[in-house]
Formats: structure tokens, C-alpha cells, sequence
């Protein structure tokens, strides 16, 4: 959720599998509201950490662990 989030553009969607049953891929961060982002998509580091800020959070990614993280305002 975090990468897509940090290129999300109006109007695009997001789904990481196809299941039949919501529960098997709800996460608890789909019930926190994001806010609109405060600019563009995402900027890099060097470490290649990407951040994104929105309204109610800073999304980042990090490319090399393939891990996201929310910091919730």
C-alpha cells in the first residue's frame, strides 16, 4: 500500500491480490483517512527511501527492504 501510495495519482486504483473474501487482504492503515497529498508525487534519497506527504500522514517506502511505513499526524 505504502509504494503505491507514494506515486498515487488522482483517479488511479489499488489492489495487490485477488481474493474473494475483503478479510484476507484488509489492512488497518484502509481505515485511516490519508488526506490529500501535499504535492506531487513521491521524492528519493539516496538510500532510496521514498516520501510522500499527505494531509494525515508521510507515507515512505525503501526500496531495498521492500518495506512502507505510516507516520500518522
Amino acid at each position: 500500500y505504502a509504494a503505491f501510495l507514494v506515486a498515487y495519482q488522482q483517479g488511479r486504483s489499488f489492489m495487490w491480490k485477488y481474493v474473494l473474501e475483503v478479510e484476507q487482504i484488509w489492512i488497518s492503515e484502509f481505515e485511516q483517512p490519508l488526506g490529500a497529498p501535499s504535492g506531487p508525487p513521491a521524492t528519493v534519497d539516496a538510500s532510496g527511501v521514498y516520501t510522500r506527504d499527505f494531509e494525515n500522514v508521510v507515507v515512505t517506502f525503501n526500496t531495498k527492504t521492500n518495506k512502507g511505513n505510516f507516520a500518522w499526524k
